[in-house]
């Protein structure tokens, strides 16, 4: 049984509120009007809600949709756990997005997966496909051993991975420059590096997240293995965004995506990396409701 507590909730665009499911605290903005069909914005590994920005869920509501973006386990101001020590696996996140959309009283939503965002929006779509009117993949992957058979992250990802060990994470700078350096690296080669907005999200996000250490325990979450291997059994229309130059999933696993699940549409995004630039914003938001809009 599910035990909702709330704190400072209205229907109000971006009003930020702490929703406790079952002691897990989970921090969630709401864009647009519950009347709306809704979509729920699920982001991906070590990035919280902050990366979708206002910007772009203000445009979605204001094309008549009720969007919902949350910070996942261990990022920004939901449940926290030690690094290195996560207390939940892919089950559970897939749970979490169930439950908010419990709260709500939203019987069947669009979900919107970025990177690991996508693999829960998979999991939930199997669990529960009454639920799941649609999925949008972006810069993901289909929940699927297959993954290591697929071209993997670039060399250059890999090194920036690796140096996090030599980062002090008690010295801001240091950390700051870490983490812009991410961004930049997955930026990809067909789009202009925003150094200034890029370190201005960082530092909002920081300033709102408990432990930053705590946000890598994403890297390696197990669990919901029965439900590998299986999007085929989808039955939601789905739409596949994936750049070209992706460091982190390449290119070959949207297409992997694609083409083991039946009737879904690919949308290639030249030269764009791992993360949701905005210049390929009116692509992303067109998407999102035209497919929303599939009968």
């Amino acid at each position: 049984m599910l035990i909702f507590r709330l704190y400072a909730c209205k229907f109000k665009q971006q009003n930020p509120m702490i929703i406790e499911i079952n002691n897990i605290r989970l921090n969630v903005d709401i864009f647009g009007n519950k009347s709306d069909s809704c979509i729920l914005l699920i982001m991906g590994a070590s990035a919280s809600k902050t990366w979708w920005e206002d910007d772009f869920c203000e445009q979605l509501a204001s094309r008549g949709r009720f969007v919902i973006r949350y910070d996942q386990r261990d990022t920004g101001e939901s449940t926290s756990y030690p690094p290195g020590q996560p207390g939940y696996g892919m089950d559970e996140l897939a749970g979490d997005a169930v439950a908010i959309l419990d709260y709500f009283r939203i019987e069947k939503a669009g979900l919107v997966g970025m990177s690991l965002g996508g693999k829960v929006a998979n999991i939930v779509a199997l669990m529960h496909p009454e639920r799941v009117s649609f999925i949008v993949f972006i810069a993901s992957g289909a929940w699927d051993d297959k993954y290591f058979e697929l071209p993997q992250p670039s060399n250059q990802m890999v090194e920036y991975w690796s140096s996090a060990e030599k980062v002090d994470w008690t010295k801001e700078e240091a950390v700051l420059a870490h983490q812009i350096r991410a961004w930049e690296v997955m930026n990809g080669s067909g789009r202009i590096f925003d150094y200034e907005g890029t370190k201005k999200m960082i530092l909002i996000d920081n300033a709102r997240t408990e432990s930053l250490q705590s946000m890598f325990n994403h890297s390696n979450l197990g669990g919901a293995g029965q439900y590998q291997r299986r999007q085929g059994e989808i039955k939601a229309p789905v739409t596949i965004i994936h750049g070209t130059d992706d460091p982190v999933l390449p290119y070959e696993h949207g297409l992997y995506t694609h083409q083991t699940i039946p009737d879904s549409k690919l949308i290639t995004l030249e030269g764009a990396g791992h993360q949701i630039h905005r210049d390929d914003w009116p692509v992303i938001l067109d998407a999102i409701i035209n497919i929303g809009a599939v009968k």
